[in-house]
């Protein structure tokens, strides 16, 4: 519980403090409410049930020398009316107490999700690499909500109910020590045994469902983005085996839980029966009049409908944080995450003359051997390079790099002679990036166009700019909707060559200096791709053109092209220079003609 509390303080920002202390006020004043409540039941029964004796309570005295002097039934029911007024209030006090509680926590919990969320769209580009998809979605949608439900609530629900057995077990001391003894020493051990027993098994539980959480996150997944080919394939019934596997699982984990959960209770719930059973019996036989001690056992009966509860309570809370343990552990390691240094500069970094990789060298975490070595590169502003290569030279990671997706292991990536490194955001806002695999909401096609920009913001000459400029506007026109025509999930409604130009239109949307195609028109047709290219060569003159191409027609009029081999620079020059002077290029060429005639 220690670590558990540790935990707990650091997931809740400074600025929601003030809050659970909110909660933990309302925690006291409860416990407050129930110890009052049992008092008064005591006096009720005392007045009742020994109308001349004296009615005791610690601190106070005999309190019918608190009370004027009036006939007993008039007092019984001034007495009665009053408790009735009471519990009135404190009705009230317990439903305005949840609704705060329960306000708290749940945006306690949309706060965490959010801040996941965030986290992991600031997070570097390697981290993305290395960790799956289904695991950051478990995280953010599942895990929170195991949070909030098997750790934050029964935390809550702990220090609550906590506070009402302590209130009531002071109660009882001061009224009837014995007899809170006793029950102390039957109830006691039953509670200590039942959670050592259940516990430890719980914990283990815990991980069980987060780890076969993240699998049926990852069943799910591929089985659904990958519906095309496993239909064709007919592989239909791996997927739903894969999953309905897990999901049993995570069922199983579930349903013991539940199981072991009701251990505690039903075994507090003997135990308090069996004390009072005993005491009926043990007053009897020591005192020869069982009515003596009527208030005690009324004391008793009325504690034993609020403390077996929150006993049972207490014990179910223990039982839920041990088991979301699991999911507590994962979002805290995640938030604990150091984030990249973010930078102030909102101003898009000046671009006039170059950029410039000097010496960059760069190796993926976790593997053996780098990526790119020594790679020295100079691209003017204005210029046109392709970067071209087989498969696996490297292609891909130099552009990351010239991106500022990724940084150099070792050397530097400088426009204008300053580093980007820290300052990506300010270099990126040059930036248009068509990727090879293209990302559509399911969503229309301005809202794509104009990617993450909220609709009375987006600039409507510039959707239609670069409509134009992507040859899109032909198709735009053909549907009914134009602009406002919704693509499906991941551009199902549209082709591949559509898809492209829509990605197209989205990175010539910001009007940038530098275009960047990593394979960006591989999915265009002959005719389109020329008409494309022919648009992009109107932007030269005062853009940047830097295109990664499996197609060699793509850059062969380009300024430069860079030619990799092995994660290095082979060769820089145009396609006529590369021809003449190197071997390995033109059988490259060979190979790409021959590829895509």
């Amino acid at each position: 519980m220690a670590s558990t509390s540790a935990q707990l303080r650091h997931l809740i920002e400074p600025g929601q403090r003030g809050r659970w202390l909110g909660v933990a006020a309302f925690a006291l004043a409860i416990s407050a409410v129930e110890a009052t409540g049992a008092v008064l039941i005591f006096v009720l029964i005392s007045l009742t049930t020994d109308p001349a004796g004296s009615i005791d309570l610690p601190l106070v005295g005999d309190l019918r020398d608190w009370v004027p002097a009036i006939a007993q039934d008039q007092l019984v029911v001034a007495t009665a009316a009053g408790i009735a007024l009471f519990f009135l209030g404190r009705a009230l006090v317990i439903v305005v107490q949840r609704y705060y509680q329960e306000r708290v926590l749940q945006q306690t919990g949309v706060d965490l999700a959010v801040r996941l969320l965030h986290r992991y769209l600031r997070l570097p580009y390697a981290f993305h690499l290395r960790r799956n998809t289904s695991e950051l979605l478990r995280n953010t949608n599942d895990s929170v909500n195991m949070l909030l439900g098997s750790v934050l609530i029964p935390a809550v629900h702990l220090l609550t109910e906590g506070l009402v057995v302590a209130g009531l077990l002071v109660v009882l001391l001061a009224t009837a020590p014995l007899a809170t003894g006793l029950a102390a020493v039957v109830i006691g051990p039953v509670v200590y045994v039942t959670m050592r027993l259940v516990q430890p098994r719980l914990k283990r539980l815990g991980r069980v469902s987060q780890r076969e959480g993240a699998r049926s996150y990852q069943a799910l997944q591929q089985g659904l983005h990958g519906y095309r080919d496993i239909a064709v394939l007919g592989r239909q019934e791996f997927f739903v085996d894969l999953f309905r596997r897990t999901r049993l699982r995570i069922a199983e984990a579930r349903y013991k839980r539940a199981a072991l959960g009701a251990l505690p209770r039903v075994a507090i719930e003997a135990a308090v029966i069996t004390f009072i059973a005993g005491f009926i019996a043990f007053s009897t036989l020591v005192g020869g009049d069982a009515l003596r001690s009527l208030p005690v056992l009324g004391l008793f009966a009325y504690a034993a409908l609020r403390i077996m509860p929150a006993l049972n309570q207490i014990v179910s809370s223990l039982n839920s944080i041990r088991f979301g343990g699991a999911a507590l552990e994962d979002i805290r390691s995640d938030l604990a995450l150091p984030l990249p240094p973010s930078s102030d500069d909102t101003h898009t970094m000046a671009f006039s003359q170059e950029l410039h990789l000097q010496e960059v060298t760069f190796q993926y975490e976790q593997t053996d051997a780098p990526t790119l070595f020594d790679i020295e590169l100079v691209i003017s502003r204005g210029e046109s390079i392709g970067i071209v290569g087989p498969t696996g030279a490297g292609k891909s990671t130099l552009l990351d790099l010239i991106v500022g997706l990724s940084a150099p292991s070792t050397g530097r990536v400088t426009v204008d002679g300053v580093d980007i490194n820290g300052r990506a955001t300010a270099w990126q806002r040059n930036l248009g990036l068509v990727s090879q695999q293209v990302f559509l909401l399911d969503d229309t096609l301005r809202r794509n166009i104009a990617l993450g920009v909220p609709d009375d913001e987006i600039d409507e000459s510039a959707v239609r700019e670069a409509v134009a400029l992507a040859q899109l506007e032909d198709f735009v026109s053909s549907l009914p909707a134009g602009l406002d025509s919704t693509v499906g999930e991941q551009g199902v409604r549209v082709s591949g060559g559509q898809r492209q130009r829509v990605a197209i239109a989205r990175a010539l949307y910001t009007r940038p200096r530098v275009l960047i195609f990593d394979e960006g028109t591989s999915a265009l047709d002959n005719l389109t791709e020329a008409a494309l290219i022919q648009a992009i060569e109107g932007l030269k003159q005062h853009h940047t053109i830097i295109t990664v191409a499996h197609r060699l027609s793509t850059v062969q009029d380009y300024d430069r092209i860079v030619f990799m081999r092995d994660g290095r620079i082979d060769d820089v020059g145009s396609f006529e220079e590369l021809g003449q002077r190197n071997a390995e290029f033109r059988r490259f060429a060979r190979w790409a003609g021959a590829t895509h005639a």
